[in-house]
């Protein structure tokens, strides 16, 4: 591929294809050129627990909720 890889972001694609910087059928190319990583993806099990935040408007702690 020719062009840099920055193009092809995927957060940047559409705004790239607008300005006619890039074709849908090159970054279809550049997708399928891409490896196949799913062999090397590890699970992991996330557990999110609830924290206190400080408020700067207020005199300490509050609760992340009360927004």
């Amino acid at each position: 591929m020719d062009k840099p890889a920055h193009l092809f972001d995927r957060r940047t694609v559409k705004r790239n294809m607008a300005a006619g910087l890039i074709t849908k059928d090159e970054y279809q190319a550049w997708l399928d050129s891409l490896d196949d990583c799913g062999d090397s993806v590890v699970v992991s099990d996330v557990k999110f627990e609830h924290r206190a935040r400080f408020d700067h408007t207020a005199s300490g702690y509050t609760d992340a909720d009360d927004d």
